[in-house]
């Protein structure tokens, strides 16, 4: 009978790219600046679809979706908020980190606009 051999084979990075892991101090931030940007933004019905639909990316692993939709809302806020400058270049730093750090980064969000503006 043949048995099978385990190997153990080393991850690869094809890109030879640094991943770099997301300190719990920028997901902080991220929370943080959600909430004052987007936590008091539009409507409580507003919100909750904003949610809804992120969490629904969230589920289906879908990081381009969750970036397109958070980047919809942010865009309404941009122009006056320097606030939502700074968590929209927050984002680009953390999705461009570690596609792992995903879910991290997504429910930070999340939660920012759960909060209703409030720390």
């Amino acid at each position: 009978m043949l048995e099978a051999v385990r190997m153990s084979v080393p991850v690869e990075n094809p890109k030879n790219e640094e991943v770099r892991k997301l300190s719990p101090s920028k997901l902080k931030k991220i929370r943080e600046l959600s909430s004052k940007t987007l936590g008091k933004a539009g409507s409580d019905n507003y919100r909750q679809k904003l949610v809804f639909d992120l969490l629904n990316a969230v589920k289906a692993k879908d990081q381009d979706r969750f970036l397109w939709i958070l980047l919809r809302a942010l865009n309404a806020h941009i122009k006056d908020n320097p606030e939502a400058k700074r968590l929209a270049s927050l984002l680009g730093e953390a999705f461009l980190s570690s596609e792992a750090d995903f879910e991290k980064v997504a429910y930070s969000v999340i939660l920012g606009i759960m909060s209703g503006g409030e720390n």
